[in-house]
């Protein structure tokens, strides 16, 4: 048997959505922000720190996360060509599927910032439902457990990016 939701018990999941819709873009910020570290410092000298700023918030800052991706993904691929890799049909590059990883952390970070919080009916474990509306209305329910799982794979990518350029 279901347990229904009063409206203040639905006020209050509603309430924990925001709060866990924020910790998971917060979180992605990381790996963006790590994405910019990356670009700066291959493209800029470190002496120049007015430069680097300017780069950051003149260029990068009107850069899409998906033409950052894009960019690293290319001076990956190009270090692993000069480092004798050598692309065929049947292979993949040696870091694509943390590039893949990261393009379905954006997906889930877009389903964050753009769906809107579902209202539960019914008591469950979850803490956020996002509810996206193309074609029809599709809800995705979220526990506590499955946020720290997201926020750990943001964390995860952002720490693996950072390693293949030290």
């Amino acid at each position: 048997m279901s347990i229904k939701l009063v409206p203040k018990e639905q006020f209050k999941h509603i309430n924990e959505g925001y709060y866990y819709r924020g910790v998971v873009i917060n979180t992605f910020t990381t790996l963006e922000r790590n994405m910019e570290m990356i670009l700066t410092d291959h493209f800029i000298d470190k002496e120049a720190k007015t430069l680097k700023n300017q780069f950051v918030f003149v260029i990068l800052d009107r850069m899409t996360f998906e033409a950052k991706r894009t960019s690293i993904k290319s001076l990956v691929d190009q270090k692993s060509l000069e480092n004798n890799f050598v692309k065929t049909k049947n292979n993949s590059y040696p870091h694509g599927k943390l590039f893949d990883e990261i393009r379905k952390l954006q997906e889930l970070r877009n389903n964050f910032a753009h769906f809107s919080i579902a209202i539960p009916n019914e008591k469950t474990d979850s803490v956020i439902g996002l509810a996206g509306m193309r074609d029809k209305v599709d809800v995705i329910w979220y526990s506590l457990d499955e946020i720290d799982k997201i926020n750990k794979r943001i964390l995860k990518a952002a720490d693996e990016l950072i390693a293949l350029f030290m």
